[in-house]
Order: structure tokens, then sequence, then C-alpha cells
């Protein structure tokens, strides 16, 4: 469909629906055709012959189009170079990239021959087995993949299609390795011999996955509030992780364990609290409530709006929360809570839930 025109956005400006009718109507054909359709539209008078699509009748009509409808071809030329460039080494790949509007519209040529390049290598190695930095190809490194593998996965897929290949399976596929995440702790002195009592340690996921004698954790949202706080014995402190809670999954007995989380009364902390209760179910949530809010108020400051998109993993009454912090505009950091109230809640949810 053309544009969004319907008979209620029409009969707001006739005047101006004939002017724009006369526009499309003196638009010369080449190498493209413009379908039209009668309406019925008793609103405005009656019968209107209105544009419905454009049919272009080769890539070269495409460029026409846009020149003759004043809008800049240079970016369907571009397109239309790329799809050519692409064809000369595979047609499969070339079919693919037609499908992916960022890559032929919006990629500078550095990005767009990087990607190609990749590609090219992945369908030569298809065991690269080596970290991704480690990739023998100019200017590609982790980040690059990270953001473009979306990308990249499809195009691979088309010249390779007996693999399968998706952007969750293609590091896989080719033995991509990545430095393993750390992860920062307190209390590993109750679980790992030779550990220094109260010192904060960053470990590998992997190997916090080896501690099965781990039954009870606090997952603490800011890295200064998990420092401050008093631990529990028995307690294992995760902190500063932020949204980057994927970090954990790796971490088979975190299904099992009894895990409380604490973190900004915000809109950001109620949303990491839904994610890390979408992975874990169980998880349990202290001072993230009205009663907190309400006994803080005076700490309370302007946040920015955001968008909160999914919430579905919070409680009832944690969505009235959330529902009021973003009607107010309000958040309470987790730092300004007064630590003894912090340590006492702490204590009493780890206590009320036994050793478990």
């Amino acid at each position: 469909m053309i544009g969004d025109l319907s008979q209620d956005v029409a009969g707001r400006n006739v005047a101006r629906l004939d002017e724009w009718l006369r526009a499309w109507r003196g638009i010369e054909e080449k190498d493209f055709e413009i379908v039209w359709k009668t309406v019925l539209w008793h609103r405005i008078g009656g019968q209107r012959v209105i544009p419905e699509r454009i049919r272009f009748l080769s890539p070269q009509g495409l460029i026409a189009f846009a020149e003759t409808s004043g809008k800049s071809s240079q970016l369907f030329k571009r397109a239309l170079d790329r799809v050519q460039t692409t064809k000369t080494q595979s047609l499969a790949a070339a079919k693919a990239i037609c499908h992916l509007n960022a890559t032929l519209f919006e990629y500078d040529d550095e990005t767009f021959d990087r990607l190609m390049k990749v590609a090219r290598w992945l369908v030569e190695h298809p065991k690269a087995d080596c970290y991704v930095r480690e990739l023998p190809i100019e200017g590609v490194d982790t980040k690059w993949l990270e953001t473009d593998i979306g990308v990249l996965a499809p195009v691979v897929n088309a010249m390779m299609p007996q693999v399968g290949v998706t952007a969750k399976n293609l590091e896989a596929l080719w033995g991509l390795k990545r430095p393993s995440p750390l992860i920062r702790v307190r209390g590993l002195e109750d679980f790992v011999a030779g550990v220094p009592a109260d010192t904060q340690m960053a470990w590998s996921a992997e190997a916090l996955n080896t501690i099965d004698s781990c039954k009870r954790v606090l997952i603490v949202e800011n890295l200064q509030t998990a420092l401050s706080l008093k631990r529990p014995p028995g307690v294992l402190i995760i902190m500063g992780l932020g949204f980057g809670i994927e970090k954990l999954e790796v971490i088979k007995w975190l299904y099992q364990s009894r895990v409380c989380y604490f973190g900004d009364l915000d809109a950001h902390g109620l949303a990491i609290l839904s994610l890390v209760r979408s992975r874990y179910p169980h998880v349990k949530s202290i001072l993230m409530d009205l009663e907190t809010l309400k006994d803080h108020q005076h700490l309370v400051v302007k946040g920015p709006t955001v968008c909160f998109d999914e919430a579905s993993s919070l409680t009832r009454d944690e969505k009235k929360l959330l529902h009021l912090l973003l009607e107010n505009e309000w958040r309470l950091e987790q730092e300004r809570i007064p630590i003894d109230h912090v340590n006492a809640s702490v204590e009493q949810f780890f206590q009320s839930n036994g050793s478990k």
C-alpha cells in the first residue's frame, strides 16, 4: 500500500487529496507501473481512483521511480551495486541480502565489505575452533560479530543451506569461543577452601557452577550496596550485574537454591527483577515494594521516563509499584536505603526461609 490513505484521512482535506492524486498521475512511468484502484468514499463525494501500489519491472525501475518522484536514488543505486557484486560471488548470497534492508541501504561500504569477507571466510573454514578475536579477518572483533551476527547468519546460511545456520548456532557450529564472563561475588570462603574471609572476587560462571554446595544466594543490582551490607553466613552474594543476568545461565544450581534479589526501586530495577524471574521463577525480592517506597519517600528523586515492555514476571504488588513509579517518574536508589534496614531485611529473609 502507498502510505496510509483512508476515507477518514482523505476527508480531512479534500483539496490536498486531489492535489496529491494529480501529482501521482503526472509521474511518467519508466520500467515501473503504478497500480490504481477505485474506492467509493461517500464522505467526500463518491468515487475516487487512487494509487494502490507500485510494480517495479526491473532494478533500474526502482532507481527511475526514485529520480522521478524527486527522491534521492543514491541508496537504491548502492543497493543494486551490492546485489550485482554479491551475485558474481554467490547467487544464493545475493538473494539473501535482498531481504536485509539494513545491509543494502544503511551499511557503509566498509561494514558491507566486512560482512561479505566474514561470510566467505566462514564458508571456506567450516571449523574455525578459535576465539572470535583470533579470526584472521581484518576489522572483525567480538563487538562487530555480536552486533551483526543477525545479518551474517542468513547470508552464510544461503551459501551453506545444508548446515542450517542461524544467529543462535553460528558460533557453536564454527567453534568460535569467547572468554568466560567474570561475575563478582562475596562469600566464597564458605564454599571454597583457601579463599580469604570477606573478600570480593571475580569468578567465571563455569567455575561458580562447580560449587554445588551453595544453597542460599543474594543477588544485588549495584556493587556499592553489595559491598556495604552484612553478609549472613552461608549466603553467596552476586553483585553488580545490572541487566547482565544472562551471565548466570550456566550456573545450574541456581535453579535449586534459595535466591533473593534486591535492586533499585525504579523502572530499571523492576525490569531486571522481571528478567531474573523469567529465568528463575522461584526468586523472591526484598525491599522492592510499596511499603519501602512509602517509608523512604523523602529519598525519592525524579527518574528518566523509560519504556517498560515486559512485566509478566512481576508479582501483582510489584506491578502496582511499577505503575506508581512510572506514573510519577520516581526512583529510589537502593544505596539510599539505610544499610541497617537492608541488613535486617536480608537477615530476616534467610532466617525465615531456613537453610535451603
